[in-house]
């Protein structure tokens, strides 16, 4: 695996080697700072909002553009990220996407999603997906992490949430993510397609 920074792996994992993206607020300009990656695009009059170091989404215009390619081609990877949402949350609250919507395992996607009235995490590659079947629409904070290994044959895929293991498995698509978007937060690569985030969002690290 290219890296692995949660807790549920002994692999060590030093910000110089990873994408990390600690939400905070600058105070004296009152405008949304991610160190020298990210520039933020506030879709509404009140905009996103920053608590204790994490974002606060509305679910309607909010989301966070970067201008880091992602993890491209068919390389592993470990994407996590701490979330919470609302008891009555609703939308498809994408956490993180890149790549090409225009490409068959093209874009490489993470996101809450709606299976059987709960919200769960979900990976999708645009040609396939994979649900976990943990609940996390409760108003708490909890940590999900999904990593794609390449070099073995099956269950290449697995899902957590807290760092424990939610689901493991494949989806039919290669994945073969392509650069033409960059990492965005918070909605899906084309915003007509909504995917807007409804929560909170904090420590995004690929």
């Amino acid at each position: 695996m290219q890296r692995d920074c949660f807790s549920a792996f002994a692999t060590k994992c030093t910000l110089a080697k990873q994408n990390y993206f600690n939400m905070y607020k600058n105070l004296l300009t009152s405008k949304l700072k991610f160190a020298t990656l990210f520039t933020v695009l506030l879709g509404s009059a009140s905009g996103l909002n920053a608590q204790q170091n994490a974002l606060n989404f509305d679910g309607t215009d909010d989301y966070v553009q970067t201008n880091f390619p992602g993890i491209l081609g068919n390389t592993a990877r470990t994407v996590e990220a701490w979330v919470k949402l609302p008891t009555t949350t609703s939308g498809e609250n994408l956490v993180t996407t890149w790549g090409s919507d225009n490409v068959n395992g093209g874009r490489f996607t993470v996101r809450i999603n709606s299976v059987s009235g709960s919200y769960k995490l979900r990976i999708e590659n645009k040609g396939g997906g994979i649900n976990g079947n943990i609940t996390l629409n409760d108003g708490n904070w909890h940590h999900i992490a999904v990593t794609y290994d390449n070099a073995i044959l099956s269950n290449r895929y697995k899902l957590y949430v807290d760092g424990n293991l939610d689901v493991q498995g494949d989806i039919s698509t290669l994945t073969n993510t392509v650069a033409l978007t960059n990492m965005i937060i918070g909605r899906r690569i084309n915003p007509s397609f909504g995917g807007f985030f409804n929560g909170s969002i904090d420590e995004v690290r690929v």
